[in-house]
């Protein structure tokens, strides 16, 4: 079934490879999470035998569930993306920009603000809000932060995608400092993500201005790989700097499958897995965690306490337990 479901997978990548071929889009993000979330980490299920993180509750009956369910429900997201955007238009003067014109003013003010804020939240919080430091969430170990380092996100955001934009209009020596600086306040916020997903906006945007063939493709993105496996390493070449050599040599002898499988990330099947069976154990919950969402600028204890707990509170406190309220760790319920 697993074995099925990935090459069902394979075809959906193939489609979107074609259409972000022909039209450049946020598809492109769409791609490569697709590729790790439903290629990568079931194939290292198949060979590691279970999973990690979610260990106590896999087998393969709930695992291909949970599977088929993401499979089912990503297959139709990614059809109406595809279909979004290869509409053509109904307004008649709409025109194709042919060019992406960043201001020296528009790169100013999110580079300033974005220093500002992560001067705040080292101010506020310290050296041991870093994750090299800490054991547990923001908002545990530094709760007033939780109002702060969102707006660094929010122009860490902005200032990846001018930097993206930037190096693939050739202007490499401001777009490399500026993707220099933001991949750093990254791994200040620990939020890479973000930096590699609004580097791939970036890209994809920058693609849309350009007549779409292989070369100009390639030309353009090539630049971007180096900067993408720099954002994807980043967090191992810390970790060589403030973890013991005793940890950092045991996590390099592991074999890949068990290191992809003891990362977070891309663990959307997984979650998926968690949610079928919470499903079929408590029913449906009709739509109360996702009303609930409007509370989630408080803390994860506060909503709890309050009774507003959302989809990540629910699945995490069912399957997580008491580590979830006292670290704020926890599955990542993106549904």
């Amino acid at each position: 079934m697993i074995w099925f479901l990935s090459f069902v997978n394979i075809g959906l990548i193939l489609i979107l490879i074609i259409s972000v071929y022909k039209k450049p889009s946020l598809l492109v993000f769409a791609l490569a999470s697709t590729f790790f979330a439903f290629l990568v980490r079931p194939f290292a299920i198949l060979s590691y035998g279970s999973t990690i993180i979610t260990k106590s509750y896999y087998s393969d009956t709930n695992y291909q569930v949970g599977l088929f369910a993401a499979t089912a429900f990503y297959i139709i997201f990614f059809l109406a993306l595809i279909l979004f955007y290869h509409k053509k238009s109904t307004f008649p003067k709409m025109q194709k920009v042919k060019l992406i014109n960043l201001r020296r003013g528009s790169i100013f003010l999110p580079l300033v603000l974005c220093t500002f804020f992560l001067a705040l939240f080292l101010y506020v919080g310290g050296v041991e809000v870093l994750f090299v430091n800490r054991s547990a969430s923001i908002s545990v170990v530094a709760p007033s932060l939780r109002y702060i380092y969102p707006f660094g996100i929010v122009f860490l955001c902005i200032g990846s995608m001018q930097g993206a934009i930037l190096l693939a209009q050739n202007r490499f020596v401001v777009g490399s400092i500026l993707l220099a600086f933001y991949l750093l306040a990254s791994m200040i916020l620990a939020q890479r993500g973000f930096f590699i997903l609004f580097v791939v906006v970036g890209i994809a945007l920058s693609l849309r201005t350009e007549r779409a063939t292989l070369k100009s493709y390639f030309l353009k993105i090539f630049p971007f790989i180096f900067v993408l496996l720099a954002a994807v390493s980043s967090k191992q070449i810390l970790m060589t700097f403030f973890v013991s050599e005793q940890s950092t040599s045991s996590a390099q002898n592991m074999p890949l499958s068990e290191k992809i499988l003891s990362s977070p990330d891309g663990d959307t099947t997984e979650v998926w897995m968690l949610a079928t069976k919470f499903i079929n154990e408590n029913d449906y919950l009709l739509g109360k965690s996702l009303v609930n969402n409007i509370f989630n600028i408080f803390p994860h204890n506060q909503r709890r306490e309050w009774n507003v707990m959302n989809g990540s509170d629910i699945l995490n406190n069912e399957y997580t337990g008491q580590s979830y309220w006292d670290l704020g760790f926890g599955f990542n319920v993106q549904l």
